[in-house]
């Protein structure tokens, strides 16, 4: 199989690395597009996209450039001259979903794109597997490396969250502005990709609640401690036959539980079944080598699978009203809270009465309160 790679940085060398250590012979790298004229090191480097769209012994073209704009340009030339896709990319998945599996469908090719979710953890592929024989009811996961480790952190190590995001950048687990990780919106890229997979429809980020953990203070995972519990932030979707509730906020896991012991930047999914009951899926979460894995898996897997849907993709139907649950929130606004206020456990800090997680955003929203930290009980 002759590939093209565009992008040769942080996942696209790592490419390279395991095809050239472990002699993987039918992947050939026939083409590598680079940005940059001083990054032409090897023979197979071209700064021009077309040449690799003009090459039709070229079977395959890896997206690693990351980012939209580029990218989606890339991707959809890519399919329409009836090239393979591959892609970690989760945002240009989560945005575009159901436009490039048409695209592919139209021109019978596929796109898969096993590494834009759990890094080197192979959850599509076993979700396409465990779909042709049982309906799946919800997943629960712990799906973002970097605030995970801060978490952890917090919890097993009493650092402050400053202290914990520092140390999560100098290992490389962050980037220099963390704040697609802590506010939660890589997750809900990530819940909302799961969600159609599970689904096979396509909804939208404006269907997922969404709670991050820049808020976080020792104070919540004092309290958390103090009823032997564990903080952790988490994907959550539920399906019924008609509807999804689909959202992602900390929650205060019981500190015994599967979820609740992933450590540091590793990732744990949980997928809820009507025969086989829990099944737990877990490993590293991010990386050069192990989302390079996971693309390779892709390219390997390609004969024997087919990820995609029907071109006529209907729209999903969101009810975040599905399921009652209890919340901690602490805002310095709290007391306008008291019509769901089951406990006031401080100045600023309660627990709700049994809620849905649509009805507690719209009461949070009242409260105006830019630094509210809210957590599921």
């Amino acid at each position: 199989m002759n590939i093209a790679i565009l992008g040769f940085g942080t996942v696209g060398s790592g490419i390279d690395t395991i095809i050239k250590e472990n002699n993987i012979s039918n992947l050939l790298i026939k083409k590598i597009l680079v940005r940059d004229e001083k990054k032409l090191l090897l023979p197979n480097m071209t700064l021009n996209f077309d040449e690799i769209i003009e090459d039709k012994n070229i079977n395959v073209v890896v997206e690693c450039i990351g980012g939209i704009e580029k990218s989606l340009e890339y991707v959809k030339s890519a399919l329409i001259h009836k090239k393979n896709v591959v892609t970690s990319n989760k945002m240009l998945i989560a945005l575009y979903y159901e436009e490039l599996q048409k695209l592919a469908k139209i021109n019978n090719v596929q796109i898969l794109f096993e590494a834009s979710v759990g890094g080197g953890i192979p959850i599509i592929k076993n979700i396409n597997q465990i779909k042709k024989i049982e309906e799946i009811i919800c997943f629960k996961g712990i799906i973002n490396g970097t605030t995970n480790y801060i978490l952890y952190k917090m919890c097993n190590q009493n650092m402050s969250f400053s202290e914990a995001l520092s140390e999560a950048k100098e290992k490389g687990y962050a980037e220099l502005n963390p704040y697609q990780d802590i506010s939660g919106e890589d997750i809900k890229y990530k819940t909302l990709i799961l969600a159609n997979i599970i689904n096979e429809k396509s909804f939208s980020l404006n269907d997922i609640i969404t709670y991050g953990i820049d808020n976080i203070d020792i104070r919540d995972i004092q309290f958390a401690k103090n009823n032997k519990k564990i903080c952790k932030i988490i994907s959550n979707g539920y399906f019924d036959r008609e509807n999804a509730s689909l959202y992602v906020i900390p929650e205060f896991i019981d500190e015994n539980t599967i979820l609740s012991n992933v450590k540091e930047n590793y990732n744990m999914i949980m997928i809820n079944t009507n025969t086989e009951g829990t099944l737990y899926f877990g490993g590293q979460g991010a990386g050069k080598l192990p989302t390079a894995n996971a693309i390779i898996q892709d390219l390997l897997y390609f004969e024997k699978s087919n990820y995609n849907s029907d071109t006529n993709i209907q729209k999903g139907i969101i009810n975040n009203d599905l399921k009652k649950e209890t919340f901690y929130i602490r805002s310095k606004n709290v007391d306008i809270l008291k019509n769901i206020t089951k406990e006031k456990i401080s100045e600023d800090t309660i627990i709700t009465k049994e809620i849905s997680i649509e009805n507690m955003d719209k009461e949070i929203k009242k409260c105006e309160d830019e630094k509210i930290f809210v957590s599921k009980v």
